[in-house]
């Protein structure tokens, strides 16, 4: 069983938050945001996939 223990130590990577809900993208998911992204126009567009490309959370 994965620990997703929360820990406030921001110098690590965790996938999960404090409520042991996921913080990130799985593949699928961003699959279906890229689809969705190629058709707005290119201000979101560029906006969508710059959020995709450096980190994406489910939150942002």
């Amino acid at each position: 069983m994965m620990d997703t223990t929360y820990n406030t130590n921001t110098s690590h990577m965790r996938l999960y938050n404090q409520h042991n809900e996921r913080l990130y993208l799985n593949a699928e998911e961003r699959a279906r945001f890229i689809k969705a992204a190629i058709d707005q126009p290119a201000y979101m567009r560029t906006f969508c996939l710059t959020l995709l490309y450096t980190g994406c959370r489910l939150s942002s």
